[in-house]
Order: structure tokens, then sequence, then C-alpha cells
């Protein structure tokens, strides 16, 4: 009996290999073939993904423009000192030429 159930195992095997072969190639086909990505396509996607997380970070980092106008932050820091004593010699020597204008006419 054992000779009998070798011989009959055989060919129900070269069966199923036969119908798996027959059956797997056309399931396999007809799923796409993954495309492999060339460098620049692979560069051009990593790049746009750190300009996205880039640009988060950036709006994280900023802080919010106030809009306090009675805030005097400007005229406290040195420019802004610098600033005003610049105006002030300005308009002060703007008066004191017009006060003390040599040329006397009426078309002044």
């Amino acid at each position: 009996m054992s000779r009998l159930n070798r011989y009959t195992r055989l060919p129900a095997l070269g069966c199923v290999v036969l119908a798996g072969s027959l059956l797997l190639p056309p399931a396999a086909a007809a799923e796409p073939a993954a495309a492999i990505p060339t460098i620049t396509a692979t560069a051009r996607r990593l790049a746009a993904r750190e300009a996205a997380a880039m640009k988060e970070r950036r709006a994280e980092q900023a802080p919010a423009p106030t809009t306090d106008l009675r805030s005097a932050s400007f005229f406290k820091s040195p420019a802004g000192v610098l600033t005003l004593v610049v105006v002030s010699v300005g308009v002060g020597y703007a008066v004191y030429s017009a006060n003390n204008d040599r040329i006397k006419s009426a078309g002044r």
C-alpha cells in the first residue's frame, strides 16, 4: 500500500504545482510593478518636504506683530534715541537758520 500511496502523491503534487504556476502569474501581473524612483524625483520630493517643514518652523518661531500704537519701545532703543536726537537737531537748525538769515529780501 505504501508503494501505491507514493505513486499517487507524486502526480497530485505535480497537479498542485502546475495549477499554482498557472494561477499565480496572472495575479502578480495584475498588480502594477513598483516603479523605482529616479534620483531627481527623490530629491524633489525631499526638497518639497523640507520646504514645508521649514515653513512650519518659521511660522511657529515668528512673533506675532504688535498693534499697540501706544508702545514706546522703539524710542527706548538706542536707534530710537539717536533718531529723536537727529530730528531735534535738524528742526533746531532749521529754526535758527530761518531767524538768522543774512539775506533780507521781499521774496523770502
